[in-house]
C-alpha cells in the first residue's frame, strides 16, 4: 500500500505500519508460514487476489461499496486506488498456480489498476446514471472518521476500511501472466456482470 500511485510486484517490500493494517498483517503472517513450508520441501505456493468483484457476492464483501455509492446522490470517494479482478479470472489463476506455479513463489492475480474515483465513474457509466462524484482529501476523511467514531456518529461507510481506501494498491501482474499463462479482463468488463447481479438481486 502506497500513498501515491506506485506499481508494486511480488518482490515489493511491505513498509506499512501493520498495527494500522491488521488484514495485511494476517496475510503476511500466513505467507511466512507458506514460504517456510516451501523451504522445507512442501509444494507451497502463494497467490495474491486483487479487489475481487463478481456475481453471487452474497456476503457483499466488495459489492457493499458499490451499494453504498448507489444510495448517495453525491458520491463521496477517497484519493486511493486498487487492482481489480473478476472472480472467474481469479479462480482460473488459482488453479493455474496449483498446476504450473513454482513452489515458494508468490503470484499476483489482479487485472487493471484503477483509482477509487474511476471505479465509481465506471459504475455509473455502466448503469447509465449521472451522479456527482466528490473526491474528499484523505486527511479530511481520516479526521472526520476518527471524530465520528469517537462520538458514535453513524457513517455511510465502514470506518475500518479508511486506512485501505486512502492508499494505492496498484499491482503488476506480469509474472502471473507470463509464468501461469493467464489473462485478466478490464475493470469495465469486471463491473458489468457484478452490477447486473446486484440489479437482479434488487440490491441497487
Amino acid at each position: 500500500g502506497t500513498s501515491t500511485p506506485v506499481l508494486q510486484n511480488e518482490n515489493t517490500p511491505c513498509t506499512l505500519n501493520l498495527d494500522e493494517f491488521p488484514f495485511v498483517k494476517a496475510k503476511l503472517e500466513a505467507e511466512a508460514l507458506c514460504f517456510k513450508a516451501a523451504s522445507e520441501g512442501a509444494s507451497a505456493i502463494v497467490v495474491c487476489p486483487p479487489e475481487t468483484f463478481g456475481a453471487n457476492d452474497n456476503d457483499l464483501i466488495t459489492s457493499r461499496n458499490l451499494i453504498n455509492w448507489y444510495k448517495q446522490s453525491n458520491v463521496l470517494v477517497s484519493w486511493g486506488g486498487v487492482c481489480v479482478g473478476y472472480v472467474d479470472d481469479v479462480a482460473v489463476g488459482i488453479l493455474a498456480a496449483a498446476l504450473r506455479g513454482k513452489p515458494g513463489n508468490r503470484y499476483i492475480l489482479g487485472g487493471e489498476n484503477v483509482t477509487v474515483r474511476q471505479i465509481a465513474e465506471l459504475m455509473f457509466d455502466i448503469l447509465g446514471e449521472k451522479r456527482n462524484i466528490l473526491e474528499i482529501p484523505n486527511p479530511i476523511i481520516r479526521l472526520s472518521t476518527k471524530i465520528a467514531c469517537a462520538l458514535n456518529i453513524p457513517l455511510p461507510y465502514n470506518p475500518e476500511l479508511v486506512p485501505y481506501a486512502t492508499r494505492f494498491w496498484f499491482m503488476d501482474n506480469t509474472k502471473a501472466v507470463k509464468e501461469l499463462g493467464i489473462s485478466f479482463r478490464s475493470a469495465r468488463e469486471t463491473l458489468i456482470p457484478t452490477l447486473t447481479w446486484l440489479k437482479e438481486a434488487d440490491l441497487i
